[in-house]
C-alpha cells in the first residue's frame, strides 16, 4: 500500500500566537546555526512508571526507530552458550533487565549452522562437501572449539578440517574480531553476560497500544534515557573543499577526530585483511563496499610521499577496486545516523579526475561533488554547512580503476534529526524517540502512527511532542519546470531561500517581488551556498567567492542577465584562470556566490521547512506559518500562501516556544 498522510478534522496552525493553543511547548532543540556541529537539548525523559513488574524501557529498533515502553511482566529465557557449543539457560525476570544488545543472527543458530556444515563435509556430493568447507572457513571462527572438537571419518573429510583448522587459526577477515553473542547486563550485578536472549512472542505498549515484536527486529533494551542532542543546522547548503590538513599548524581543531589506521579502536594492532566494516564504530565511522561479497579491510600498502603509516584501506577481493562508502553513526551505536561536518583523508595512488568525492546528506541529497587533481597521493576533504551523513569514493574507470584511503580527519558525528527512511513517514518526537510509519494521520491532538516500521500495530503521539515530520525520500519530487540563464537561489534577510527569476524580479513559488535590498547572497542553480565572509561587507557593496576566497565588488545592482558593477572589469583579468567561463560571460544560473550581507544567527527553537529544491522557509513568530493539510502543506509568507504537497518536502521541523 502506498505511504499516505490522512488528515481528520483537524489542521495544525502554526503562528506565534495559536501555537500555546495547540500545545507546542517543546524546549529548546539546540544552538544557533554557528555550533560547529550540533548542540545540546533537554533530554526531557519520562520517569518509569512500574505497574507491578512492568517497567518502562528505552528501545532501539534495527531499522533506525527507537522508543520508550513497557516491558511486560514475565519471565526471559537467558541461554549461556559455550565456545564448545554447549547450551544451558536460566530464566531472567524483566524487572532485572538492565541493558541487552541483540546480533542479528541467533547463536544458537549459527551452532545448529556450524554443525550442520560438519556433517556435509563427509557428503557424497563434491560440490557440497567443497562448499561446506569455505563456508566454515568463512563463519567457524567464532566458534573454532567445535571444529576442534570434531573428529573425521575418513582422510579426505580430515584433510579438509585440517586446512580448515590451519586458515582459522590465522584468520584476519570479515568478523574475525566481531562480538557474535547477545550482551545482557541485570540491574545490580556487576559484569555482563555473552549468551543468548529468548524473545518468542513478545509484545511491548507504548500509550494504549500494544505492539508485537520479535528478536530480529530489536538491537538493544536498555535503561538509557532517549537523547534529543541531534545535528540541527538551520542551513541547507554551503562549505568549502579542503585540500589541506586539519593540523597543519600541528595542532588538532576542537572536535576533530584521526584515523591513521595502524591500530583499532581498542588498542589492537592493525592486520593486513582484517575487516574494518564496522571496527571503527566507536569512533563514529562505518564502511562498506560496492562488491556484496567483499568488505574494506586493511591493506599493508605506504603511500609513496611518506604520508600515512604502513597501513591504508581499500576493497579486499578484488584489490583496491570499486566504490567505497564511508558513513557516520553516533559513536558506539551503528544503528544510527549521525553526521559531521568536516570529513578529508588522503588517496593514493590517483591521477587526475580519476577519483570522485561525493558527500551526502541525511536524506541522500548530494551536497557536493569534486575529483582528484593530483598525481600519486591527494587530499581530498570539505567542510560543510550541512551535517554530511556519508561520503562515496568512486573511482574513474576511464582514468583510474584503483585507490586506497589513509589518514582519515573527521568533526565527531552527531546523530541526524532530519534523516528519513526511503518508504516510512519518520516522525521523531521531542524527547528523542523516533517512530516510522507507513501511514500518518492526526485525530484531535494526537499523531496517529500506523502500520509501523517494526510491526503492524499503531502508535499515537501527543501533538505537544512532535517535533520532526519528515516524508518517505521515494515520495521527494522537484517541482516541474526548466531552468533559465535568470534562475538563481536567494537568501532573503529573514533566512529564507528561495528559488527566484531576476530577470523578472519574482520568486518562483511566490511570486514575490525581490530586490537587491531584500537579498543577503545568491547563487546559481549549478552552484553552491559558500560559508559567509568574516569581515562586514559595506552597504552597496559584494564579495563574489571563487577558488576559496572572496573578492570585492563595489557598487552593485542587479541587471537583467546578472549583477552589476564596474568591479567586474577589474577582476575579470584576475579570475579568468579560476572561473570556468569568462567573468563577463556569467549569467545568473551558473553565477558563484555573491554575498550582499552576513546572515543573522538564527535559533534553532525556530521551525523551518526545507523542500526537495533546495529552499527553506522558517516557521513561527516573525516568520512563515503553515498548515498541515491532507496533500501537503499550506505556508504563508508575507501575505502569499501555496500549497506544497508532501513530494516536494524534504522535511518539516516544528516550532517551538522559548521558555
Amino acid at each position: 500500500m502506498k505511504n499516505v498522510v490522512r488528515v481528520l478534522a483537524f489542521a495544525i496552525i502554526v503562528i506565534s500566537q495559536p501555537l500555546a493553543a495547540f500545545g507546542f511547548q517543546g524546549s529548546g532543540a539546540g544552538t544557533a546555526d554557528k555550533n560547529p556541529v550540533g548542540a545540546d537539548a533537554p533530554l526531557n525523559p519520562e520517569p518509569p512508571r512500574e505497574n507491578g513488574e512492568e517497567i518502562l524501557r528505552r528501545i532501539d529498533f534495527r531499522d533506525g526507530s527507537s522508543l520508550q515502553a513497557i516491558l511486560p511482566a514475565s519471565q526471559l529465557v537467558w541461554k549461556n552458550i559455550a565456545k564448545d557449543g554447549k547450551v544451558t539457560q536460566r530464566t531472567i525476570p524483566t524487572r532485572q533487565l538492565k541493558q541487552v544488545t541483540l546480533v542479528r543472527e541467533p547463536s544458537t543458530a549459527r551452532v545448529a549452522s556450524i554443525r550442520n556444515l560438519l556433517s556435509q563435509l563427509g557428503s557424497e556430493d563434491y560440490h557440497l562437501r567443497k562448499k561446506a568447507q569455505i563456508e566454515l572457513t568463512e563463519k567457524g571462527k567464532e566458534f573454532e572449539q567445535i571444529i576442534e572438537q570434531y573428529v573425521p571419518e575418513d582422510e579426505e573429510t580430515k584433510w579438509r578440517i585440517d586446512k580448515i583448522r590451519s586458515q582459522l587459526a590465522k584468520a584476519t577477515g570479515a568478523g574475525a574480531d566481531n562480538t557474535t553473542f547477545d550482551v545482557l547486563v541485570l540491574d545490580g550485578q556487576e559484569g555482563q553476560l555473552d549468551g543468548e536472549l529468548a524473545l518468542d512472542s513478545f509484545q511491548i505498549r507504548y500509550g494504549s497500544s500494544l505492539i508485537p515484536v520479535s528478536r530480529d527486529q530489536i538491537a538493544a533494551i536498555s535503561d538509557r534515557p532517549l537523547e534529543a542532542n541531534f545535528a540541527l543546522s538551520n542551513s541547507v547548503g554551503g562549505g568549502e573543499r579542503q585540500q589541506q590538513y586539519p593540523d597543519a599548524n600541528g595542532t588538532m581543531p576542537p572536535g576533530m577526530n584521526f584515523i591513521g589506521f595502524e591500530q583499532l579502536p581498542s588498542g589492537k594492532e592493525m592486520r593486513s585483511n582484517l575487516d574494518l566494516s564496522s571496527a571503527y564504530a566507536p569512533r563514529g565511522v562505518l564502511f562498506s563496499t560496492s562488491f556484496t561479497d567483499s568488505y574494506i579491510g586493511a591493506q599493508m600498502y605506504t603511500f609513496t610521499d611518506g604520508r600515512g603509516g604502513s597501513y591504508s584501506i581499500a576493497n579486499v577481493e578484488p584489490t583496491y577496486q570499486g566504490v567505497m562508502t564511508i558513513s557516520f553513526c553516533v559513536p558506539g551505536n551503528e544503528l544510527f545516523a549521525a553526521g559531521t561536518r568536516y570529513v578529508g583523508f588522503n588517496v593514493s595512488h590517483v591521477n587526475p579526475d580519476g577519483t570522485f568525492f561525493e558527500a551526502y546528506d541525511a536524506q541522500g541529497q548530494l551536497i557536493t561533488r569534486f575529483t582528484t587533481d593530483e598525481s600519486g597521493t591527494d587530499y581530498l576533504g570539505y567542510r560543510s554547512e550541512v551535517p554530511i551523513a556519508r561520503v562515496v569514493v568512486r573511482p574513474n574507470p576511464e582514468v583510474d580503476e584503483d585507490f586506497a584511503l589513509d589518514d582519515l580527519f573527521f568533526e565527531t558525528p552527531v546523530a541526524l534529526l532530519e534523516s528519513g527512511n526511503p518508504e516510512f513517514f519518520t516522525v521523531v518526537s521531542r524527547k528523542g524517540e523516533r517512530l516510522q510509519a507507513n501511514e500518518v494521520s492526526i485525530e484531535g491532538n494526537s499523531l496517529k502512527l500506523e502500520k509501523l516500521s517494526f510491526g503492524t500495530g499503531s502508535i499515537s503521539l501527543a501533538m505537544d511532542q512532535a517535533w520532526v515530520l519528515i516524508p518517505p525520500r521515494s515520495k521527494l519530487k522537484k517541482k516541474s519546470g526548466e531552468e533559465t540563464q535568470n534562475h538563481c537561489y536567494c537568501l532573503t534577510r529573514d533566512g529564507a531561500i528561495q528559488l527566484a527569476d531576476l530577470a523578472t524580479r519574482k520568486s518562483i513559488r511566490f511570486r514575490q517581488p525581490v530586490e537587491i535590498e531584500d537579498l543577503l547572497a545568491i547563487w546559481g542553480v549549478q552552484n553552491q551556498l559558500s560559508t559567509p565572509p568574516t569581515y562586514k561587507i559595506p552597504k552597496g557593496s559584494a564579495a563574489l567567492f571563487a577558488d576559496g576566497q572572496y573578492f570585492d565588488l563595489a557598487n552593485v545592482g542587479l541587471g537583467k542577465d546578472w549583477i552589476q558593477s564596474p568591479s567586474i572589469e577589474e577582476l575579470a583579468p584576475l579570475l579568468k584562470d579560476i572561473l570556468p567561463g569568462p567573468l563577463q560571460e556569467t549569467r545568473y544560473v551558473n553565477s558563484s556566490c555573491i554575498y550582499f550581507g552576513t546572515p543573522p544567527q538564527i535559533s534553532t527553537d525556530t521551525g523551518v521547512l526545507y523542500t526537495y529544491d533546495g529552499e527553506r522557509y522558517f516557521i513561527g513568530e516573525k516568520f512563515a506559518s503553515l498548515k498541515i493539510n491532507s496533500s501537503g502543506i499550506e505556508l504563508s509568507r508575507m501575505g502569499n500562501l501555496v500549497q506544497m504537497p508532501w513530494e516536494e518536502i524534504k522535511s518539516l521541523r516544528l516550532p517551538s516556544q522559548s521558555r
